[in-house]
């Protein structure tokens, strides 16, 4: 995980989860995004991790942003029991403010991708209130167009493709780059699934 903005040493976490995953070519780099969360619901709940894996042209991965967040309250048993995030874990790591601006400049205009990513996108715009409008593929409506499967689970899509996690599913890096193999796999033209973000529409969890 990327520690706060005035310590920037490497930690072992980050070193051991090195983005090594390609992806699908684009006419352009994009980005890959996943979030953890303490809940369903955006404007209750809050962000605990945060990872953002930037792809170029060809699909190889050039740069990464990924870090715990600290929610100011206590994770409920039922989040950790999903992601394994404990209140130990996210103590020390940043606020969402002070992440703000590093990570919205680590985005730029660039499109974002993700699996079921509106539920991302929602937690995103509430927490930082910079998505709104924002282009996005999501691989959950490829995998179920495209893919003919028990289910549609994350990990059901990426085992289907042979991924081999670095860390269990529901880490958000980990995550991002089941997805990056999905895309690799599956080598759809993004530009057929690029959809528009309006926070005010309904969506599927």
């Amino acid at each position: 995980s990327v520690p706060p903005e005035e310590n920037e040493d490497t930690t072992e976490a980050e070193a051991l989860q090195s983005p090594s995953e390609c992806a699908c070519r684009f006419r352009s780099s994009y980005i890959i995004v996943d979030t953890e969360t303490t809940g369903l619901n955006p404007h209750s709940d809050k962000i605990i991790q945060l990872s953002a894996i930037k792809y170029d042209a060809n699909g190889r991965p050039v740069d990464s942003f990924s870090t715990y967040i600290n929610p100011g309250r206590p994770i409920p048993p039922s989040a950790t029991k999903i992601n394994g995030i404990t209140d130990e874990m996210v103590l020390h790591a940043p606020f969402a403010e002070q992440i703000c601006d590093k990570f919205l400049s680590f985005l730029g205009d660039s499109l974002l991708v993700g699996y079921n990513v509106t539920f991302d996108l929602r937690f995103l715009e509430q927490t930082f209130q910079s998505f709104s409008g924002r282009s996005y593929v999501d691989v959950l409506t490829i995998a179920r167009q495209r893919l003919t499967l028990p289910n549609y689970k994350l990990e059901t899509v990426a085992s289907s493709f042979a991924f081999q996690p670095k860390t269990a599913f529901h880490d958000a890096l980990t995550d991002c780059e089941a997805v990056a193999l999905i895309l690799c796999c599956v080598a759809e033209d993004l530009d057929d699934w690029i959809k528009v973000f309006q926070p005010s529409l309904p969506h599927a969890h």
